[in-house]
């Protein structure tokens, strides 16, 4: 599957634990990580991690998530949310891809309408030939090896 590029072009960023950001963030950064609190909406062209001491109260629009903290927001992504154990998110889900472990929580609607434009293309090169096609098999003939 082809992987969508992070269109962010800035350094990382961290929230750091004991910091607590009132109001809206935007950030240019490539990857943000929250081991903080935001309470507020989060726009970024980059990745979001959000660590287990993490907590964001607010929408969330991004390249992608992983989260093993808290989000009270909907989360709209262009390519993954990946949920890690204990993670827990309270709201509606746009996403292409999407990876759940057995322990997080997620409460809301989940939308993947994107990953059918995402993998179109993957569908047609794995298309499985029909049986009764005259299509043939085509060999391959190594030119450096010695018959």
């Amino acid at each position: 599957m082809h992987k969508k590029k992070n269109k962010a072009k800035g350094e990382s960023t961290v929230i750091g634990k004991g910091t607590t950001i009132n109001g809206p963030v935007v950030s240019d950064a490539i990857i943000m990580r929250v081991d903080g609190v935001i309470n507020g909406e989060v726009t970024t062209d980059g990745d979001i991690i959000v660590g287990c001491d993490g907590i964001i109260v607010g929408d969330i629009k991004a390249h992608s998530l992983i989260l093993a903290g808290k989000i009270e927001g909907n989360v709209d992504l262009q390519y993954r949310l990946e949920m890690e154990a204990k993670g827990t998110l309270m709201g509606d889900v746009n996403t292409s891809l999407l990876s759940i472990d057995e322990t997080a929580v997620l409460n809301g609607t989940i939308n993947m309408a994107m990953a059918v434009n995402t993998m179109k293309d993957d569908k047609e090169a794995y298309k499985p030939e029909d049986k009764n096609s005259d299509k043939k098999a085509v060999e391959v003939k190594d030119e450096n090896k010695k018959d």
